[in-house]
């Protein structure tokens, strides 16, 4: 980097020497002929400046601008003797208007690059927004899918105690009725149901009391003796 500074600022000197000559040659004062250098040299690297930051149309003109300052400076540097002082005097005159110009799209493409910048940020934050509401929706989806299943294992359980609850013990004709009629699994669960339901008939409990001693139900013999 201090080469490059170093080379730009030898550059530079050279050039401005030849050209503040040019200047005075062409009747501009001497006090005057100072700046003219710096106003040469100064516009050729606005120019750069303004082609490297904007783009399009405006990239290709400032190149364009700045190719015109830099054919001027190599002009007065390699023959000065043959600018005619009307043009020597003129550059400012154009110079100014275009440095204007130029300063203005940079200022432009400035304000632009901000707003893009701003309108970039603002969609980042509301594509963070709207990927978390996808997410917190697809959390819901799956909570309500989830209460759906339990609700629907609570109505299952619920049909089936209901089930239990409302099944029927047939009626029974105590006198006909043997032991070899019922299954062998359901036995226990009907002797008990019978149990409840002839508890206050003795006759019953006596009978029911031999049949549960055949079914080798000793416990319930004695509840229902």
């Amino acid at each position: 980097m201090g080469g490059i500074i170093a080379l730009t600022l030898g550059s530079f000197a050279i050039s401005y020497e030849q050209l503040y000559h040019v200047a005075v040659a062409a009747g501009i004062p001497w006090f005057m002929a100072i700046i003219y250098g710096f106003l040469t040299e100064g516009f050729i690297t606005i120019a750069t400046m303004a082609a490297v930051t904007l783009s399009g149309w405006a990239r290709a003109y400032a190149w364009l601008v700045m190719a015109a300052a830099f054919g001027y400076s190599l002009w007065a540097n390699a023959d000065p003797g043959s600018l005619p002082s009307p043009v020597v005097r003129g550059v400012p005159v154009v110079a100014v208007p275009l440095a204007v110009h130029l300063g203005l799209l940079m200022h432009e493409a400035h304000a632009a690059r901000k707003v893009a910048a701003a309108a970039k940020k603002e969609a980042d934050r509301v594509n963070a927004v709207e990927a978390r509401e996808a997410q917190v929706a697809q959390r819901i989806r799956e909570v309500e899918a989830y209460a759906l299943e339990v609700e629907a294992r609570a109505a299952q359980v619920e049909r089936n105690a209901s089930e239990v609850a409302n099944a029927a013990v047939a009626p029974v004709d105590f006198s006909t009725v043997s032991v070899d009629d019922i299954p062998e699994e359901s036995r226990e669960v009907l002797a008990a149901r019978i149990m409840a339901r002839v508890a206050s008939t003795p006759q019953a409990r006596s009978y029911w009391a031999k049949k549960l001693r055949e079914l080798g139900k000793p416990s319930l013999t004695v509840a229902i003796a």
